[in-house]
């Protein structure tokens, strides 16, 4: 009984990377990303955040459940969830701070 329930954990481990791997995946592609030819100078810079913080958050992930989930299973939760809400909050000041320069761009090119 002691080790299902462990496998169940790896189970729901493995479940959750595989949907954060897919979030990060379809970002990009929704973003523009091609992965067959790839240029990092002309590609915005939010893809490139993004791939980036869905690396860390995978990595952290990991080591949080290695170390902790046998002993602070509770723990783990918290700080994976603490860790995704700030990535969410910073990604959604990112996505109003582009509609606000968008917006001021067009104004200004139309006063002109």
């Amino acid at each position: 009984m002691f080790l299902m329930s462990w496998y169940a954990l790896d189970i729901i481990d493995i479940t959750g990377m595989v949907l954060l791997i897919g979030f990060v995946g379809k970002k990009l592609k929704d973003s523009g990303y091609d992965w067959n030819d790839y240029d990092w100078d002309q590609k915005d810079p939010f893809e490139i955040e993004l791939l980036g913080y869905g690396c860390i958050v995978l990595i952290v992930y990991l080591h949080l459940f290695m170390i902790c989930i046998r002993w602070q299973p509770i723990l783990t939760v918290l700080i994976t969830g603490v860790i995704a809400d700030a990535i969410r909050v910073h990604f959604n000041s990112w996505d109003s701070t582009k509609a606000k320069l968008s917006f001021l761009k067009n104004n200004n090119s139309k006063s002109i």
